[in-house]
């Protein structure tokens, strides 16, 4: 089992993760989300879609 904060992911069970980029030379967005404010907004957007976990 994985414990993330209240959060648990049983063996067996599926979760979706979103990756946000906070590199200024991101060669995947180049570094959209580099400001605060961006990425906060990004990780939102990907909870609001059914994000489980992001990876930052």
């Amino acid at each position: 089992m994985l414990r993330l904060g209240s959060r648990e992911f049983r063996p067996g069970t599926f979760a979706v993760m979103a990756i946000v980029n906070r590199t200024p030379d991101s060669f995947y967005d180049g570094g959209a989300t580099y400001d605060l404010h961006a990425a906060v907004a990004r990780v939102d957007r990907a909870v609001a879609d059914g994000a489980d976990i992001v990876d930052i």
